[in-house]
């Protein structure tokens, strides 16, 4: 949301559906009843994405359905989230919304 309000017109209306999440990691429970994650290289974070974005006449600008993101680098990717719980997730989202939905809305400017 953060994102949008900063980068999308302000009567832009962007809509994400998560589809699907794979947390970075191994998740491992221990006898003390909390969950540590373990991070490998084999594990990187992954999520499927639907999104619609319509501009603020309720036309739809961009849509799209099942697009997949993945950071397979994500143990030598950039340490902004870095004292987040979900810190390769969020750097996944933020990289997908200025690469992607950025570049696919300068296409789509002129109907914003």
């Amino acid at each position: 949301q953060k994102l949008a309000n900063r980068y999308l017109p302000e009567d832009a209306r962007l809509e994400v559906e998560v589809v699907q999440l794979d947390l970075a990691g191994d998740v491992r429970t221990s006898s003390v009843a909390t969950n540590t994650r373990i991070f490998k290289r084999t594990d990187p974070p992954s999520m499927i994405l639907s999104y619609t974005l319509t501009n603020g006449k309720g036309e739809l600008v961009l849509t799209r359905e099942q697009e997949e993101l993945r950071n397979l680098n994500y143990l030598s990717g950039s340490t902004k989230f870095k004292n987040s719980r979900f810190q390769h997730e969020k750097y996944l989202i933020e990289s997908w919304f200025r690469r992607s939905l950025m570049a696919n809305l300068k296409s789509q400017q002129a109907n914003l």
